[in-house]
């Protein structure tokens, strides 16, 4: 592993899309639906949203769902809103990103908090909930979810291959090679690195500088079938 360092901070602000914008509150704040499971237990994909109000400003996308894996408030509860997630998750995504219509959210490991997800109805409810809260945002076509940077590991939890889901509903393969892990995997535009741990192979090294080959990696599923 070799760590590379170089001084940059980059303090710009991302431009939200209005279309990513949610509706907005008569005080000038943003506000944001959050979908929780809601009726009798029959349907196990039924979800209603529940309205948050957001920093104006602030990115729609990482509220809502760093409002969901908080779970719904008393009040919310009181009103029929039921989730796996709770206080216990709070703060469990780790990041998302949204390239061209697909929305990939990465998330800590909560499988040992919520373990029930891997049973028919629990992976139901919670891609219900995840997908109606990503699809409230018109410029996401598509969602990905992965647990520390593995959809294998977050597919696997719900005793499934990783896997897409578009706006249908309709789940999708996602191919091998889409399926590796590491920084490698989406190099950097310029030609020095920021600062982080970064896994590969020095090709030359000098006294100032050293060429560096980035790579990836592949675990669980997407390893075994890379390497058949």
């Amino acid at each position: 592993m070799v760590e590379c360092r170089h001084d940059h901070t980059n303090t710009a602000q991302r431009p939200i899309p209005a279309e990513r914008r949610g509706g907005e509150d008569g005080d000038g704040s943003d506000s944001v639906d959050v979908f929780f499971s809601v009726g009798d237990g029959s349907d196990c994909a039924e979800v209603d949203g529940f309205p948050r109000a957001i920093n104006a400003g602030g990115d729609p996308i990482e509220a809502s769902f760093t409002a969901l894996v908080s779970g719904p408030t008393d009040d919310e509860i009181t009103s029929g809103a039921g989730s796996m997630f709770s206080a216990q998750t709070a703060g469990a995504v780790n990041s998302f990103t949204l390239d061209d219509g697909l929305l990939v959210v990465d998330f800590t490991d909560v499988r040992g908090i919520i373990p029930n997800a891997s049973t028919s109805c629990g992976s139901m409810a919670l891609l219900a909930q995840l997908n109606a809260t990503a699809f409230q945002f018109d410029d996401v076509d598509r969602t990905r979810y992965t647990i520390e940077g593995s959809c294998d590991d977050f597919a696997g939890w719900l005793q499934r291959d990783c896997f897409d889901t578009n706006r249908d509903g309709q789940q999708l393969d996602v191919p091998t090679a889409e399926r590796a892990t590491g920084s490698g995997c989406a190099p950097p535009a310029d030609d020095t690195l920021p600062d982080g741990r970064w896994f590969g192979f020095v090709d030359q090294a000098g006294a100032d500088a050293l060429d560096f080959d980035l790579a990836c990696w592949f675990t669980g599923m997407a390893g075994r079938a890379s390497g058949s």
